[in-house]
């Protein structure tokens, strides 16, 4: 975690590197400015925690720059504590009329500087917690009502399809034919292997989000993970005449868990069989990037427009859509390969082309070093 920034504003040299001196002692990164538009100047170059601010100041004093700093949404929350040598308090409510969260009258004591910088900064420790606590709730919100979507639309498509069958063979099985029935029952196994499906899904997407699954890294040999993912969609890509090519060095490894850089595979790899069209090609690859090794999974297939392609990875605006061949989904399958990935320490980007295909390039550690360095 980085030490805190404190903006340091005054334009008596000498005042800027008394107060630098004992912030910098006291582990704070510190930044000075020695005229109001120096120091909004530097504000939106790097925001900081804390700003201490001189207010006896010439062309600009410090209620004005207290005053646009306030004004800006993007910065109206950075505690201001005044410096000043007026003790008369009509000045000092000015202060925090405008917006000052406290102030020090010069000449000012250490502990006295130090004990209100600390009370400002744990303030805004507190705030901070309290604004990503907030943000986590409303996410977990959100995925809650979309996951109550998909359990209301998606899981009854399936359940109508076997009632409907169900009811057609109970009621009419002594009048059909045997080739009937067998259709039936086809059909029947088709909606239940739908069903299942999205269940599964359902179920590790709620355990990947709630963090409760195991996650146990180990190296792993990129390629060995590959030739046996290609291995398992072989019958799907046989079908419908896709090819494989591997572009990877048979040297690189990962160091993630091996049981969820296969579940990612499988998303990745089903994810361009179902988009390539027939007698396309998918390349998977691997190549080393720093102290992570990336890797991708690359269809010629149907592609997508970039409005869709940006809200990809969100639960908010997550939509399945038919492959080639009709090919249906939660599109359940991303969000949890993007949870699974960010597990391990990597991310995933996506690059999309309109009718000439879709790219998922995704990063893992290379090695424990990374992990541990990290």
């Amino acid at each position: 975690m980085n030490n805190p920034l404190i903006l340091i504003v005054d334009d008596i040299p000498r005042n800027l590197q008394v107060l630098g001196n004992i912030l910098n002692n006291e582990g704070y990164e510190t930044a000075v400015a020695t005229n109001g538009k120096e120091a909004l100047a530097t504000i939106n170059k790097a925001k900081p925690d804390l700003i201490l601010l001189d207010i006896m100041m010439p062309e600009m004093d410090g209620y004005e720059v207290c005053s646009q700093i306030k004004s800006n949404p993007d910065n109206k929350d950075i505690a201001v504590i005044f410096l000043t040598g007026k003790s008369d308090s009509d000045e000092i409510v000015k202060g925090f009329s405008l917006g000052a969260s406290d102030y020090i009258t010069k000449p000012f004591q250490k502990s006295e500087l130090m004990a209100r910088v600390k009370t400002q900064l744990e303030i805004k420790a507190y705030r901070d917690t309290i604004e990503e606590q907030n943000e986590q709730l409303n996410r977990h919100n959100a995925n809650k009502d979309r996951l109550f979507s998909i359990i209301s639309h998606d899981l009854r498509s399936p359940f109508q399809g076997l009632l409907g069958l169900t009811q057609i063979l109970h009621e009419e099985l002594d009048t059909l034919e045997r080739d009937e029935i067998m259709e039936y029952i086809g059909l029947i196994h088709q909606s239940s292997s739908k069903f299942y499906t999205l269940l599964e899904n359902l179920l590790q997407w709620t355990i990947v989000e709630r963090g409760q699954i195991d996650f146990n890294p180990e190296p792993i040999r990129i390629h060995n993970v590959i030739t046996d993912i290609i291995e398992l969609y072989s019958a799907v890509s046989l079908n419908k005449d896709i090819r494989f090519e591997i572009e990877a060095d048979d040297s690189l490894h990962l160091y993630t868990d091996l049981n969820a850089l296969q579940t990612i595979f499988r998303n990745l790899v089903s994810n361009a069989i179902k988009f390539s069209n027939p007698g396309g090609t998918v390349k998977i690859m691997a190549t080393a990037n720093g102290q992570f090794t990336e890797l991708g999974i690359i269809d010629a297939g149907v592609g997508m427009e970039p409005d869709i392609a940006a809200k990809i990875f969100d639960i908010e605006h997550m939509k399945s859509r038919p492959g080639t061949q009709n090919e249906k989904g939660s599109g359940l399958g991303l969000l949890i390969t993007k949870s699974l990935i960010e597990r391990g320490g990597g991310t995933i980007r996506l690059e999309s082309t309109p009718g000439k295909g879709s790219a998922f390039y995704f990063t893992q550690p290379a090695s424990e070093k990374t992990v541990n360095g990290a």
